[in-house]
């Protein structure tokens, strides 16, 4: 998890993003968050990016829209059943 500063929504446009995701998913991971995490006047994007190799339904995954900031927060929450 990070802010990567690789805006995941440009994959189609940019090749560097195309490549990073690729090599992401190649490694078995796929991404939590796929709604933007900022706003601007231009155009949103996704910077906060969380990945896991571990899909489960015991897992919970939230943007938290703040007007504090023009970011905003993310978390991924998993359930230990052990």
């Amino acid at each position: 998890m990070g802010d990567m500063k690789i805006d995941v929504l440009k994959f189609e446009s940019y090749d560097r993003t195309k490549d990073y995701l690729d090599s992401v998913f190649s490694d078995g991971f796929v991404p939590i968050i796929t709604k933007p995490t900022r706003y601007t006047r231009s155009s949103p994007t996704l910077f906060a990016n969380i990945y896991t190799n571990n899909i489960t339904s015991s897992t919970i995954s939230e943007i938290i829209i703040m007007e504090v900031a023009d970011h905003f927060g993310t978390f991924h929450s998993t359930r230990n059943n052990s």
